[in-house]
């Protein structure tokens, strides 16, 4: 039988992943609405194109290096969190790994959009929409979590709250 903390713990656990991960993507959209409304007012300092080539090739090189570093320390630390016999020690490990995810493809965004502010380069944008596009993707959700963490019935039950008889 499932205990009613467990159960408050599992369905917490979902949620607050969830405040995270969309309080990680307003924050970048809050930032890159900023610094449009800034560039188009004229606010910020734009450098001549020749000057902005570096970033311009700077910028989407952070975001395929932050991409391939998402992918491959997913890949090598999901397979030991699913060895891990315990759900909640389990679903700690999940946690601290998506956290490390957001982080990794959070950054590149940022970057980007401090490029967009120093440079006042169009061309960066495109950066920007792709890394937003690659943090959506990450969004949280329990298939998710019960796909890669490879969960059984009863583990599924357990995190959903239901109480089985043994």
């Amino acid at each position: 039988m499932q205990e009613p903390a467990q159960t408050k713990q599992t369905a917490g656990y979902l949620k607050a992943l969830g405040i995270l991960f969309y309080a990680m993507l307003a924050g970048q959209l809050s930032f890159a609405v900023i610094v449009y409304i800034l560039n188009t007012t004229g606010a910020s300092n734009t450098m001549p194109p020749d000057e902005q080539r570096i970033f311009e090739y700077v910028a989407p090189t952070v975001l395929f290096l932050c991409i391939a570093a998402n992918w491959s320390i997913f890949k090598k630390r999901i397979e030991y969190i699913r060895q891990e016999p315990d759900l909640s020690v389990r679903l700690g490990a999940y946690r601290a790994l998506y956290i490390t995810r957001f982080a990794l493809a959070e950054a590149p965004a940022l970057f980007a959009i401090i490029f967009v502010f120093v440079t006042g380069s169009k061309l960066i944008w495109l950066v920007v929409l792709i890394a937003l596009i690659s943090f959506v993707t990450l969004r949280p959700g329990k298939e998710r979590l019960i796909k890669e963490l490879d969960l059984s019935s009863d583990e599924i039950s357990k995190l959903e709250g239901i109480q089985k008889e043994s």
